[in-house]
């Protein structure tokens, strides 16, 4: 398990009624576990500001909120694309004042 994948996994269990049960798999179904349309907001937002990344509009599914392996798989896109997008500018820039 990387280090994605456990932070993803920490902010699901934050958005959860209860304990995350230990034995909580990748492919376990957050709806069943108690992850409702507010959770799925409050994580959307969460994941946003976590890794510094926008779902696209596309990827605001319930299909995307199933699991933390599909959440898992969306955030690895956009990191990737958020890294194509800042090589495409020759790096990070300062800011100019």
């Amino acid at each position: 398990m990387d280090q994605t994948f456990r932070r993803i996994t920490d902010l699901v269990s934050q958005q959860l009624p209860g304990e995350c049960p230990p034995d909580f798999s990748a492919e376990a179904d957050l709806r069943d576990a108690g992850l409702d349309s507010m959770g799925i907001v409050a994580l959307l937002v969460a994941l946003e500001s976590e890794f510094h990344i926008e779902f696209p509009p596309d990827q605001i599914t319930l299909a995307t909120f199933n699991s933390v392996g599909s959440l898992y798989q969306v955030v690895q896109r956009c990191l990737a694309s958020e890294e194509s997008a800042i090589q495409a500018a020759g790096g990070i820039q300062e800011p100019t004042n």
